[in-house]
């Protein structure tokens, strides 16, 4: 009955079950409980803090732009969403929660929200690109003569490298602005405990991810081998030229790449 009156009175708070349920709880609790003392109980509905969020919405709705608010501060505009996080976080008054990307930051979201499916199709372009060093369609000195798919030589194995040495460097520019990005976007709620705000696992997983990237990418530069293939292998490889010197140790040539 507490609930639907609440809810009755609350009207758009409707939209923010997480605050209703805080809201209810806390009404609970200065009722004493739930106990049946034998005594009538009195539940008491604070209306202030039940509206609390929807004056503000009232006076500034724009998430985007900062205006003064009746408490002296300039803040971004409430939405819904602030409204109901705020009780998930268990916050005595409703405040912003979540910035919203605006302009350049709409692009790094959607970028670093699809990062997996975006470098998995690269990997496939990757993949086309070593298939066609060797399929004998473009240009004699660059599609030909680079070895087997298992046992490359020349081209493919420069190939190789260099795809490493992007995919380590794109990976440890991806870490670090996915960690700069989610501090500022979650920046209003670090410290509070709710879904979707970075914690310390977080943090540590991804400065992790960062590190393990950024040695990888200098681990193959310093072990880098890479060969400029003669012109005259444009046409045949049976020349002693042509023999590339580092397919007799290719493990040891690819291993760190790989």
């Amino acid at each position: 009955l507490v609930l639907r009156v609440m809810e009755s009175v609350g009207e758009q708070m409707l939209q923010c079950p997480e605050r209703l349920s805080y809201l209810l709880f806390h009404t609970f609790q200065e009722a004493g409980g739930l106990y049946d003392l034998g005594v009538g109980t009195n539940f008491t509905i604070d209306m202030d803090k039940l509206h609390d969020g929807l004056v503000q919405m009232n006076l500034h709705t724009n998430p985007y732009t900062r205006c003064k608010m009746p408490n002296g501060k300039f803040e971004l505009g409430l939405n819904f969403d602030d409204i109901n996080e705020s009780g998930i976080q268990c916050r005595q008054k409703v405040t912003k929660t979540f910035k919203e990307p605006v302009s350049l930051m709409v692009i790094v979201d959607f970028l670093l929200c699809y990062r997996v499916p975006i470098m998995l199709k690269l990997y496939c372009l990757t993949l086309s690109g070593y298939i066609y060093l060797g399929s004998s369609q473009g240009d004699d000195i660059t599609t030909t003569h680079n070895g087997s798919l298992l046992e490359p030589k020349w081209l493919r194995i420069n190939f190789l490298q260099y795809v490493a040495l992007l995919d380590a460097t794109a990976w440890t520019f991806i870490e670090v602005a996915l960690i700069l990005y989610v501090a500022w976007q979650r920046w209003p709620s670090l410290g509070y405990r709710s879904p979707g705000i970075p914690g310390l696992r977080f943090l540590l997983i991804h400065l992790l991810n960062m590190c393990f990237s950024a040695m990888g990418g200098l681990w193959v530069f310093a072990e880098r081998s890479l060969a400029r293939k003669p012109w005259e292998c444009a046409e045949s490889d049976v020349v002693a030229v042509c023999q590339d010197p580092r397919v007799d140790r290719l493990w040891d040539v690819l291993k760190v790449a790989v």
